[in-house]
């Protein structure tokens, strides 16, 4: 295919779909408002009859598009960073156990520390408590 030719085509593909709707003549009848109480209703309930199945039509084609793209997104991820994700994050797990197992002896000792000096403190506590409480009854 030679090149005008195929520019000739291109361009008359990019200006044939807007030349329909230029062409369209407008309606015979000028549309405006209803003049009855009974012309409204028929309005009314012709739009509200035509709501749900479109209302329905159109959340099953977003639902349909939704998946489609969870799908691809899935695929994409477990072929491009699943696995090198699921490495990552073993690996700082482990070094995040391997840290509290190390620390594990200091925990233990501060917490036998903590423990006698809470032994020491609570019975002081409990004879101040005592005392104050003799000193507001009298």
């Amino acid at each position: 295919m030679s090149k005008p030719l195929f520019i000739l085509l291109v361009v008359f593909s990019l200006i044939h779909p807007f030349s329909g709707l230029m062409a369209q003549e407008s309606s015979p009848t000028p549309i405006g408002p209803p003049e009855t109480l009974e012309e409204l209703k028929s309005v009314l309930s012709r739009g509200w009859g035509a709501f749900p199945p479109a209302f329905k039509a159109a959340l099953n084609e977003a639902l349909s598009i939704w998946q489609r793209l969870y799908q691809w997104l899935k695929g994409w991820w477990e072929v491009n960073w699943g696995i090198k994700f699921k490495t990552w994050v073993d690996s700082a797990w482990e070094r995040i156990k391997a840290l509290f197992f190390q620390r594990e002896t200091i925990f233990k000792e501060e917490l036998q520390k903590e423990k006698t000096e809470m032994g020491k403190e609570i019975p002081d506590l409990q004879k101040n408590f005592w005392e104050k409480f003799k000193e507001i009854w009298q």
